[in-house]
């Protein structure tokens, strides 16, 4: 295959990727495995080289926690189930090799590739609304457009974080031009009024927080791109109350925000929480991971023995419905720390900030809102310990950094 065909099919192929991450794990694995075979067919294995040697101590940042993860299996008892943890996360060590070992697609490749995966989400979305239509029609009941019941290809919060980055996306394009057609503005008002309810009715309470902050930063950066603080202030009021108001008046956000502060006073007040409510789960899972990170802080129990180690501690406190659930975590800092100790949370702090900390004198609104919301996510879910996050995570952590590759050589040579 010539350099230019070449090309050509690895655009591609980052299309599919990008259009497959919010609608199917088994198509964007396959992808995946398609790009990494283009990459080893292609024979331009000098180049590769030298892109490899130059951007090395980058490539080792951004998979030093899979390595780390890698090396743990030396202290796990259970090779099987830290080989099979090794296997979900591989794409934390290959994404960054692959994509860092390439030269940088250029401006309308990147927006293609954001495009693509805005197109991807609004077919999840269709999907979503047609399945939750289906549903109605046949049991008459408001309930078929609400949480489990519409997410129906991915876990709620997923499915938001997805549509809550694609919101992001919309903004950051929006921004980056000064110019619009007149339909073209219809369009992303529209796709993020679309992608904003369909967070709204996946009821996932973090993804409304970072959805919150979205519109709140994008309000303030259209402040500074335009000259126009006045607006901005002005539409972040607008937008503080407004949320607000939905909060307040939507009875299922409402009650599920009421059920978290009633079970949180109950945790307060020292009183036993039951293990059958989600947030309930949440604090019994934390104090769980807790006990077990002060048992092994500096080494953790290693990739294969979180889940035995964390299953063992919920059935010695007879938590009956988390066992029946097999539930993790559900905090990726804690998630860590279970298996790493205070080294792995330091290396996943690291590959998460890294590039808001070398880049911090050209950080974008895209690259920082893509941090933020995956911070803030991390909280309330092990987002490493399943395909859909690792690979959302893996991809698009890597891929905005290679920007980076285009402003240093400016630095350089201003």
């Amino acid at each position: 295959m010539s350099g230019k065909y070449y090309t050509k099919f690895r655009h591609y192929l980052l299309y599919g990727i990008a259009l497959l991450i919010p609608v199917s794990r088994k198509g964007v694995l396959l992808l995946l495995l398609l790009y990494g075979l283009n990459w080893l067919i292609l024979q331009n294995y000098k180049e590769k080289f030298n892109l490899l040697k130059q951007r090395l101590g980058k490539i080792l940042i951004f998979s030093s926690l899979y390595i780390i993860y890698a090396l743990s299996l030396l202290w796990s008892s259970n090779l099987r189930a830290g080989l099979f943890d090794l296997q979900v996360k591989l794409s934390l060590f290959l994404i960054p090799f692959i994509l860092f070992s390439e030269k940088v697609t250029d401006k309308s490749v990147r927006e293609n590739v954001f495009k693509s995966y805005i197109a991807g989400c609004i077919i999840t979305v269709c999907y979503c609304f047609i399945n939750s239509l289906i549903q109605y029609t046949q049991t008459h009941a408001i309930e078929s457009f609400v949480y489990i019941r519409f997410s129906v290809l991915f876990h709620p919060t997923y499915f938001s974080l997805f549509l809550n980055f694609a919101i992001v996306l919309i903004f950051f394009m929006y921004f980056s031009s000064y110019k619009h057609k007149r339909s073209e503005t219809i369009i992303y008002g529209l796709l993020i009024l679309i992608f904003s309810a369909s967070i709204v009715l996946a009821n996932s309470k973090a993804v409304l927080i970072t959805l919150f902050i979205t519109y709140l930063s994008a309000a303030l950066y259209y402040g500074y791109r335009k000259n126009r603080i006045k607006e901005s202030v002005i539409i972040s009021v607008l937008l503080v109350s407004g949320m607000a108001v939905l909060l307040y008046h939507t009875p299922q956000i409402n009650n599920r925000l009421k059920d978290s502060k009633r079970i949180i006073n109950e945790y307060l007040h020292n009183e036993k929480l039951r293990d059958n409510e989600g947030t309930a789960q949440r604090i019994l899972v934390w104090r769980s991971s807790i006990k077990i990170i002060k048992e092994y802080l500096y080494t953790g129990v290693g990739a294969g023995d979180v889940k035995d180690m964390l299953m063992e501690d919920y059935m010695a406190n007879h938590y009956k419905n988390i066992v029946e659930k097999k539930l993790n975590s559900h905090n990726q800092y804690l998630q860590t720390m279970v298996a790493l100790g205070i080294p792995g949370v330091l290396f996943l702090l690291m590959i998460l900030f890294y590039p808001l900390i070398l880049n911090r004198r050209n950080t974008n609104y895209l690259q920082l809102m893509f941090v933020i919301i995956t911070a803030i996510n991390f909280l309330t879910e092990s987002m490493l310990e399943t395909q859909a996050g690792v690979v959302f995570f893996a991809f698009f952590n890597t891929y905005l950094f290679t920007e980076y590759f285009i402003i240093l050589p400016a630095r350089k040579n201003p």
